[in-house]
């Protein structure tokens, strides 16, 4: 137990979570689709970045975010929760030092969220469950979780954007604009670790590079007025 009780950084993003819960006709098996519910306006403000209504569900009449989870063999014990944003997945089957989002499973999940996942089924039914499965196995197999899937839809998928699954597998330090949200229960217990999107798609520094061109202008204006004077 105490190896799972890990402190918080003040540095990082942080929110809260209503709920991280699934919903019928969604997932199949032990895995996603998760509905993750944010319980305050950082978290809100997620479902703005690039997400459409089919990845997109209510529970209880408030607006969550479809997920996926990096680790098999961590669960979720109860809420409330804390979201911590992070590039990698923490404990699992790897530690404290955690385990880095790969470079195919941010791909993958930036385009499910965006509605852009070929092959993926988004209509609620028989189908949409069997394209989680083979979505959430591709996740754990990128992440070592598991050592073969059963439907490899996905996972071939990521192999033939990347090129090789050793490149597939590589990190994804920061190309997509997906991150890992480490789930923190009452008492700071570490729970199942969650996927979201962070930026808007083709914004990959959600703006900053914008922000900056614009203060240099500002700068280079202000520059030639004063030697004008």
């Amino acid at each position: 137990m105490a190896g799972l009780l890990i402190a918080f950084s003040a540095s990082a993003t942080s929110f809260t979570i209503t709920t991280i819960t699934r919903v019928p006709g969604y997932f199949a098996g032990t895995g996603g689709e998760f509905t993750v519910v944010p319980g305050d306006a950082t978290g809100q403000s997620f479902l703005n970045n690039g997400y459409v209504p089919a990845t997109e569900v209510s529970v209880g009449g408030v607006l969550g975010w479809q997920s996926f989870c990096m680790e098999q063999h961590e669960g979720l014990h109860g809420g409330p929760y804390t979201g911590i944003l992070n590039d990698r997945a923490i404990n699992g089957g790897v530690g404290p030092a955690g385990d880095p989002l790969s470079i195919g499973v941010a791909w993958l999940y930036a385009k499910f969220a965006t509605g852009t996942l070929p092959l993926y089924d988004y209509t609620v039914g028989v189908g949409r469950p069997n394209s989680a499965r083979a979505l959430q196995q591709a996740i754990w197999f990128l992440e070592d979780e598991i050592v073969s899937v059963s439907d490899p839809t996905f996972l071939n998928m990521a192999i033939a954007k990347f090129g090789t699954l050793a490149a597939a597998h590589a990190d994804n330090n920061g190309t997509y604009p997906v991150d890992v949200i480490n789930v923190y229960g009452p008492n700071r217990l570490l729970q199942q670790d969650q996927l979201v999107l962070t930026k808007p798609p083709g914004s990959p520094d959600g703006g900053a590079a914008l922000m900056l061109l614009g203060m240099g202008l500002t700068s280079l204006a202000l520059f030639s007025r004063i030697t004008r004077k």
